[in-house]
């Protein structure tokens, strides 16, 4: 959702900005960062574009405050598509505040039906957001000498002699201690079954997953309109924010990043996979059924896809890896 509030504002600006082909190069080109909003903020999302909006306008000699920017640019986004999917408000700083609609939940679900990998594409899923541009993979790259730092910073030399002669899942759980400063690497080096033994809970979470996909496939109607589940809300939270918790630029991703939002996704789905009448089907109505199905089935195919291409990306760094 992250990327597609992103182009949803981009859209809104163009119309703002757009009396000429010049400016609406200028709004394609606005340095727009869409971030977590903060806790006491009513919203999921905020975004500095009003204050980017208000730095062009004062390069071009015009005086527009960013408060001001963001009211204008808060009428041009209502008159635009991106307002059936995000609710919009304007924080007291100018911020752009917003959290996704209904129809971004239906729009959400269908793409992920339709392709699970999408949460891994450096492209937007709504069409009015889709660019020209081919459908690329968000690379996740290892960045060893950054995640060494950061572990000697934080005084775990535990984790670091896992980076000597690495395998697979010693990378694993290095980038998950990034993500995780407390994670306890006796869990890992012991055989404990538990979260903290990264590789092993990603590879349960995708058995578990595959199970209720098992269970549920035959379950429900296809012809039903997911919404979101009360007990899924974490899962579709986690999934619907993941391209914006992994993207670090241009077609980039970042291994730290993505390790963790794939641990805190099975996270989500464990939240209604372990819940006594989730594991009955008949007990499900058809909606719900198709959401926990359409959610399961991407974190599968996430995790799998997501892992496989972290590997692709530290073999080509150089790094050997057991198979």
């Amino acid at each position: 959702m992250y990327l597609e509030f992103e182009f949803a504002l981009r859209d809104a600006a163009r119309r703002l900005l757009g009396v000429s082909s010049a400016d609406c190069d200028a709004a394609d080109a606005l340095r727009v960062k869409v971030v977590q909003a903060p806790p006491d903020v009513d919203a999921q999302m905020a975004s500095n574009i009003a204050f980017e909006i208000s730095s062009h306008m004062k390069s071009r000699g015009k005086s527009l405050l960013p408060m001001t920017a963001a009211q204008q640019l808060l009428e041009c986004f209502k008159a635009s598509e991106g307002s059936k999917y995000f609710s919009v408000h304007i924080g007291g700083d100018g911020y752009l505040n917003a959290s996704p609609t209904q129809e971004f939940a239906q729009a959400f679900f269908a793409a992920l039906s339709a392709d699970p990998h999408v949460l891994l594409k450096d492209e937007s899923f709504l069409c009015f957001a889709r660019s020209d541009r081919p459908e690329r993979w968000l690379m996740p790259l290892p960045a060893l000498d950054t995640v060494r730092t950061r572990l000697n910073q934080r005084g775990r030399s535990d984790v670091l002699a896992l980076l000597e002669e690495p395998s697979f899942g010693d990378l694993l759980v290095a980038f998950a201690a990034c993500a995780e400063p407390e994670l306890d690497l006796g869990a890992y080096v012991n055989g404990y079954y538990t979260s903290e033994a990264v590789p092993w809970y990603l590879d349960r979470a995708v058995y578990d997953a595959g199970r209720f996909l098992d269970l549920c496939r035959q379950e429900f109607g296809t012809e039903n309109s997911p919404a979101v589940p009360k007990y899924g809300q974490t899962a579709y939270n986690n999934a619907a924010a993941f391209r914006g918790q992994i993207k670090v630029g241009d077609g980039r991703s970042n291994a730290v990043r993505l390790v963790g939002s794939l641990k805190r996704f099975a996270a989500g789905f464990y939240e209604f996979f372990n819940r006594p009448n989730c594991r009955v089907p008949s007990q499900l109505s058809g909606s719900d059924a198709l959401a926990y199905c359409i959610l399961s089935n991407a974190l599968v195919e996430t995790t799998a896809k997501g892992l496989e291409l972290l590997r692709i990306s530290c073999e080509d760094g150089g790094l050997v890896l057991e198979k």
